[in-house]
């Protein structure tokens, strides 16, 4: 390693890593509810089985079931009224209104950071209740090794009741709200920010997309879904055996794909049933028609550690690809096989499928 590359690893390292480790010298609380099903509020308990915080918080809007940082809670006053706020592990309570909806629910901490609004905008909070970000972005993603998706100047298009961001410019910028690149695309998701190389030419991996700092170095980051088509054609060649399968096949493949036939199954014994039809249709993945999509489910038996908090799939850091195969009737009765893989703490792993031998009539 020359100077000029000991110094850009030594950016590297204090500008990303004090992030990326926010929220790990606390253990962690464990939400529970208590009271009648239909009138049953959120409390939070650590490890040990202690209550740390009495049940109060509303079930429908506290997406957090687990408690690191600083988490987005809504409890009803003695009026009736609903008071929502962001609460910390010291009991600070900021962003009273100010909450950040997704998916109907309030955002969830990321690497000790969270989301808020305010007049339309929006911002993140660190762990502390402080602003790390404030509210001038139209939009802003979850943080993600130190690094968060910006957008702003954008504006909203109404298709009925719902919205969509249109034009404006995307950003990447650190969570203490240092531009990193700008003219950066902010739905861009295909990208690994925790694979971040910093040099000063534009690297030639076929796997990674190269971009411009506004520092003048180039900063490139993985293609999950170059990485995954590079994985699938090495891993799972067209003749792909059975000791190919087995490899890339996750320990609990027949619990997770909830095929009754499958139930109780070893993972062997299900690569050696399921070998011929899988290897078929995968063979037929570059046919015209098949195509590769990130927007898939994982199932909900997969180990905790690919969920965050909310037990949302962690796929910016496990990225999910879902191979999809299509069938086409001469009655146009289409239907799709499905294979979805998952980049595990062991590489890219068979973690569910659904294969329909023939259609049937419902």
């Amino acid at each position: 390693m020359n100077k000029k590359q000991a110094f850009l690893f030594l950016l590297t390292t204090l500008l990303f890593a004090p992030l990326a480790l926010t929220g790990q010298a606390s253990d962690a609380w464990f939400a529970f509810t208590e009271g009648e099903e239909d009138s049953a509020l959120v409390g939070y308990k650590d490890a040990a089985g202690q209550v740390r915080i009495a049940p109060r918080f509303s079930p429908y809007m506290t997406s957090a079931r687990k408690f690191d940082d600083i988490i987005a809670v809504a409890e009803e006053k003695e009026n009736g009224e609903w008071n929502s706020y962001y609460l910390t592990k010291s009991g600070r309570r900021v962003g009273h209104g100010d909450m950040y909806v997704f998916d109907s629910g309030f955002d969830c901490e990321s690497e000790g950071f969270i989301r808020f609004t305010q007049d339309g905008k929006t911002g993140m909070f660190d762990a502390a209740g402080n602003i790390a970000i404030p509210a001038e972005y139209n939009a802003l993603s979850r943080a993600m090794n130190g690094m968060v998706h910006g957008l702003r100047n954008a504006r909203k298009k109404y298709h009925g009741e719902h919205y969509a961001w249109e034009g404006g410019e995307g950003v990447l910028l650190t969570t203490n709200n240092k531009i990193l690149i700008e003219n950066f695309d902010f739905f861009d998701s295909d990208l690994d920010l925790y694979s971040l190389e910093i040099s000063n030419q534009p690297g030639a991996s076929p796997l990674r997309k190269n971009f411009l700092g506004v520092d003048g170095k180039n900063y490139a980051f993985v293609s999950f879904e170059r990485e995954f088509l590079a994985w699938l054609d090495a891993a799972l060649p067209e003749d792909f055996g059975k000791s190919d399968l087995l490899r890339v096949t996750h320990e609990k493949i027949a619990e997770l794909t909830g095929e009754e036939a499958m139930q109780g199954f070893s993972k062997a014994q299900f690569v050696d049933a399921q070998h011929a039809r899988i290897r078929a249709r995968l063979a037929l993945r570059k046919e015209e028609g098949n195509f590769i999509s990130k927007e898939c489910s994982i199932p909900e038996l997969l180990e905790e550690a690919y969920f965050d908090n909310c037990r949302e799939s962690k796929v910016w850091r496990y990225p999910v690809m879902c191979v999809v195969i299509a069938h086409h009737t001469a009655d146009d009765d289409d239907y799709q096989d499905f294979f979805i893989f998952m980049r595990t703490g062991q590489g890219y792993e068979l973690i569910d499928m659904r294969i329909v031998d023939q259609r049937t009539e419902d």
